[in-house]
């Protein structure tokens, strides 16, 4: 990890994202997937095993409409400051400090923590003992 780590910082880092937490260095998002990784192949399935399911329907509807929203969210800014930024594919990058360049950073660096709970969905399903033969078996209903 110190290599990744060190290979990270070799790169030249934007100042405008200096002393953000994720962006300094690659440890924290590896750690957060790393666990993320643990928890769903392994402890989760062995901690469902001899208990009942967790009912996470209400929970899980209310996560799954923030997701949908800040997504949107998301989208609409973007788009609103590439074009009040002239930015198009293939642009060099833009390095000012205006507000609208800032509000995009912002925008993008906020996408990333919605990324990451993005990861709290499969958590769910563990939770709620959703087996993937149950999801298999619906999918083929609904195709039929």
């Amino acid at each position: 990890m110190e290599v990744l780590s060190s290979m990270w910082h070799s790169l030249e880092q934007d100042p405008r994202l200096k002393g953000r937490p994720l962006i300094d260095s690659p440890v924290p998002v590896f750690s957060i997937i790393g666990t993320y990784l643990i928890f769903v192949l392994r402890v989760g399935p062995q901690m469902m095993r001899d208990r009942k399911p967790v009912n996470v329907k209400s929970f899980a509807r209310v996560f799954n409409l923030y997701q949908v929203l800040i997504s949107a969210w998301t989208v609409y800014t973007v788009c609103v400051c590439c074009y009040k930024l002239g930015i198009g594919y293939g642009e060099p990058p833009n390095t000012q400090r205006d507000p609208t360049t800032m509000r995009l950073i912002n925008c993008l660096y906020i996408y990333l923590f919605v990324r990451i709970s993005d990861l709290i969905d499969t958590v769910l399903f563990v939770l709620s003992d959703f087996q993937v033969k149950k999801m298999k078996r619906s999918v083929a209903l609904f195709i039929n």
